[in-house]
């Protein structure tokens, strides 16, 4: 099974001849990294959004241009499809607890939360927005924002993937329901390494929740320059080596294809 990171938290799953995608962000504001490839989603058997925020969703319209593929969303993001004018046709809803299979793949939603931004996060992308030279990515980034809203409790999905055995467990953003039963036994955890100042230690918390057997870190690349900014995760994973040295943390690199079970 390959596992390849298209940055952000655009993830691509392959299996045989079945290939799935998650959260594609085309991340035409982005740098830094290689284009997002679009030829190569000309095959994909299916498209699933965690949440309908901008870095996750607004590029859907650009995406299912490229592919046949259905598009799997919640209702905010059935909602938000029609207000800009998307194809609703091509997108399914999803709710909490259900349940597809594509080839090999079985992927089953659960309810989940978006992290919450603390003030010291959140104050330090106020103060690169109101640099007079950044103003005006500053007022981009804010629209969109605004025009992808979504209510953090109700609105977001993670997914548990199920293939040769093995279970994923995809989280779009570092937050979880404490009401939810997630599924144990994760043998992969893909997990979304941005939305804090404290990342390094508040990650840990999954670590601790879910205990996987490996961690894949993504979302920690420069999306929406130069109001974002690279994280770098080398604490995280000195500390979590350090507490939980059974598990294994991959910091991946985009575009390369990951045989994650080999």
């Amino acid at each position: 099974m390959k596992l390849t990171w298209l940055g952000t938290a655009s993830v691509l799953l392959e299996l045989g001849e079945t290939k799935l995608l998650f959260d594609p962000y085309l991340r035409k504001r982005g740098k830094d990294l290689p284009p997002f490839p679009l030829d190569a989603l000309r095959d994909v058997a299916a498209v699933f959004i965690t949440h309908p925020h901008f870095d996750h969703f607004a590029d859907t319209k650009e995406v299912m241009a490229a592919c046949d593929a259905p598009v799997y969303v919640n209702r905010r993001g059935k909602e938000l499809a029609q207000v800009h004018g998307f194809d609703s046709a091509r997108l399914c809803c999803l709710t909490p607890g259900d349940t597809l299979t594509f080839g090999a793949f079985t992927v089953k939603a659960h309810q989940s939360r978006h992290v919450e931004f603390d003030r010291k996060l959140i104050a330090g992308v106020y103060a690169r927005a109101l640099l007079p030279w950044n103003t005006g990515a500053g007022l981009r980034f804010q629209k969109l924002n605004s025009r992808f809203d979504l209510d953090k409790e109700t609105d977001v999905l993670s997914y548990e993937i199920l293939a040769q055995g093995k279970r994923i467990l995809l989280f779009g953003t570092a937050g979880f329901r404490e009401d939810v039963a997630y599924p144990s036994d994760i043998d992969l955890l893909v997990y979304p390494y941005q939305g804090r100042s404290d990342l390094s230690t508040y990650s840990l918390r999954f670590l601790e929740r879910f205990r996987p057997r490996k961690v894949l870190l993504d979302h920690f690349d420069n999306a929406f320059p130069p109001v974002s900014q690279w994280i770098d995760s080398r604490e995280f994973v000195r500390l979590a080596g350090e507490l939980y040295p059974q598990i294994e943390i991959t910091v991946p690199e985009a575009m390369v294809p990951y045989e994650i079970f080999g």
